[in-house]
């Protein structure tokens, strides 16, 4: 099975797709903050080490740096990031993409959770 890849390198930096289940937000000090959770397919690397399904992903971020005002759950974002400190990744922006970028995540997030367990 081959699935789009998620990650791209691309001139500027990284892009990983996305599906948005659900954002939070929270105050402190004067600041906000997002905290945005996602749905993302697995690589390949990891589809050939058994993954299947999707994988959940938790992405933080102040308002100052990048704002998710405006997004809802079930939008899709193309998620970008650069080499921040120590070479980690950062968030630096996203784009909303207008339609699904990969029909084999809308396959799995619609159907229903099957098992791959084996009785013995």
């Amino acid at each position: 099975m081959t699935h789009e890849v998620n990650f791209l390198r691309k001139k500027r930096g990284y892009f990983m797709k996305v599906k948005v289940l659900g954002i939070s937000n929270y105050e402190k000090e004067g600041k906000k903050y997002y905290n945005v959770y996602c749905a993302t397919p697995f690589s390949d690397r990891m589809i050939e080490a058994g993954a299947v399904g999707l994988q959940v992903k938790s992405v933080w971020s102040p308002e100052s740096s990048v704002s998710f005002a405006g997004v809802a759950p079930g939008d899709y974002l193309d998620l970008e990031y650069e080499p921040g400190f120590q070479d980690k990744a950062t968030l630096v922006g996203f784009k909303q993409l207008t339609t699904p970028f990969n029909s084999y995540i809308e396959g799995i997030i619609n159907d229903e959770p099957k098992s791959t367990a084996t009785k013995k």
